[in-house]
């Protein structure tokens, strides 16, 4: 396992490499972590995924998008931003890996993000995606609703949770989302993504969405839809600190790769 900073145009981007330990494939995969609140739920759940995928003779690249985690700020942040960091992690790995043989798994807004890549990568083997965000208005709504849950939570109570959520400014959960990236997140629908090439487009979801995740990509690859009973309870004011480990999930994004 090796941390560095990817230094290409833009804001450095904290990585972690995880080479290949068990028969080479001659693959790679780069592991896009969801953000704000939910990228502390996931991190141990995505650590343990990319350590079995090396094992399982992959090379693995997971990164902290701009503006989060131990990555740089950007000097503008909007929501290509964080597509062009997908771009800029998956052309990192074919650097260190050799291989053009590269796929990509992502969860929630990092799911997102790489179905916005259009043309700006090769074409992949795999998208693998877990619980992708396709609404941007529904997304911040529910961010919205989710801040001002916790902030009536606090010792203050419900009466002072007006004055917590103004303090909060742009804030929402842990996210930063200042009005351009705001902006840009609120018009993502089916029809707004620009889907790369793949060989194979996998969503696992644990929302009960399987028909509607079937016709949101109308003129691409048809995905497989895998539905898992799992509650990852995403909008869920008591568990928005809780840490996920759902052992089905895994175990789907596991089959994928390592079946």
């Amino acid at each position: 396992m090796n941390p560095f900073f990817i230094d290409s145009p833009g804001a450095p981007l904290f990585a972690v490499y995880h080479s290949p330990e068990g028969a080479p494939r001659g693959e790679g995969i780069v592991v896009c972590q969801p953000l704000g609140h939910e990228y502390f739920r996931c991190y141990r759940t995505l650590q343990v995924l990319c350590a079995e995928l090396a094992q399982g003779g992959y090379h693995v690249l997971r990164f902290d998008f701009s503006n989060t985690g131990n990555s740089a700020d950007a000097d503008s942040l909007e929501f290509s931003t964080w597509v062009n960091d997908v771009a800029r992690a998956v052309r990192e790995l074919t650097d260190i890996s050799g291989t053009r043989s590269l796929s990509l798994v992502g969860a929630r807004l990092g799911a997102t993000a790489c179905l916005n890549l259009g043309s700006a990568v090769q074409p992949l083997k795999q998208i693998v995606l877990w619980d992708p965000v396709l609404d941007g208005a529904s997304c911040l709504a529910s961010l919205d609703r989710l801040h001002e849950k916790v902030c009536s939570a606090h010792p203050g109570g419900p009466s002072g949770a007006p004055e917590l959520v103004s303090a909060s400014g742009c804030e929402r959960v842990g996210l930063d989302l200042p009005p351009g990236l705001r902006d840009s997140i609120g018009v993502i629908t089916p029809p707004s993504l620009a889907v790369p090439a793949a060989e194979r487009l996998t969503v696992v979801t644990t929302l009960g969405e399987t028909e509607s995740l079937s016709g949101a990509f109308a003129g691409t690859v048809a995905p497989n839809v895998v539905q898992v009973d799992s509650d990852c309870g995403w909008n869920d004011a008591v568990r928005f600190t809780e840490g996920l480990a759902p052992g089905e999930v895994m175990t789907a994004l596991r089959a994928v790769f390592l079946a």
